[in-house]
């Protein structure tokens, strides 16, 4: 039997229900319990889970006619101890889905048609976590050690704006609906209430903060900044992405006095203590 969802995920399953896609309630929360192991009565066709008609998506996306190979990130969120009231809460901002042929030919999708769903950085996908994915897991993973961390993205809807694939949607979006993408950023810090905001890469930290992003490598004490939302004021660290060059992040963990060339290791100890400090 599926649990009962908490006042958190009924309000997430919401949002995403009335702002990103509209797919039933009832059907993000299997979707979620599938992707965390499901239960013995429940059935699922995991294309049914993945693949969706692109005319689900929300109009409030402003998709464009004729965009093809669309994706949509629902939000995760990891807490080992699964008591996100007694913690340090991270929110880690990307920024978009992105999506490519060979995801819709895995699923036998159609690439004018349909929308493929997934998570930031698909760590539903146990594959891509020990696989291709790896880095992003064990950070998560680690800070989900002593935090509850929530991943999304700027923009929720990823496209190309016709299989020419020329124009990827963060550049369509450039000077459309940006206002509305950080209406929607601001409905889930203001669900999370998060403790820190981490943007990866120079983008998402842009887009959040309106003015460009400082040189990364540099010591977070010199990068933080500060996003305030209906009042409240969230501390924001810009980090190099983790999928940079690697000479990029190893600066960067040098800038933050770490030298011993783990870079995962270094994200968490910079992260942690600056918590600790906060």
């Amino acid at each position: 039997m599926i649990c009962p969802e908490t006042k958190f995920e009924n309000e997430l399953f919401s949002f995403i229900n009335e702002n990103v896609i509209d797919v039933p309630k009832k059907k993000i929360s299997e979707i979620y319990s599938f992707w965390r192991g499901g239960s013995p009565d429940l059935k699922i066709d995991p294309k049914e889970v993945y693949v969706q008609n692109k005319s689900s998506i929300s109009l409030s996306q402003g998709v464009p006619d004729g965009a093809c190979f669309l994706g949509v990130d629902f939000p995760t969120w990891f807490d080992k101890s699964n008591n996100q009231n007694n913690k340090k809460k991270i929110i880690i901002l990307g920024i978009d889905p992105l999506r490519n042929k060979a995801v819709f030919d895995h699923w036998k999708a159609i690439y004018a048609e349909d929308v493929i769903i997934g998570t930031p950085y698909a760590l539903h996908d146990l594959k891509m976590r020990d696989g291709r994915q790896k880095n992003y897991w064990t950070l998560i993973e680690t800070l989900s050690e002593d935090n509850f961390v929530y991943l999304t993205d700027i923009y929720k809807t990823f496209f190309y704006t016709d299989q020419s694939k020329r124009t990827r949607s963060y550049i369509y979006y450039e000077n459309k609906l940006i206002a509305h993408h950080i209406e929607l950023v601001k409905k889930e810090i203001k669900l999370i209430k998060p403790d820190l905001i981490i943007t990866f890469g120079r983008i998402s930290f842009a887009k959040l903060m309106g003015k460009s992003a400082p040189k990364l490598v540099h010591n977070i004490e010199k990068t933080t900044a500060v996003f305030e939302s209906e009042g409240e004021k969230y501390p924001v660290l810009p980090m190099v992405h983790l999928s940079a060059w690697k000479k990029n992040k190893l600066d960067f963990l040098r800038e933050n006095g770490i030298t011993d060339g783990d870079i995962v290791r270094g994200y968490c100890q910079i992260v942690n203590s600056y918590l600790k400090k906060s």
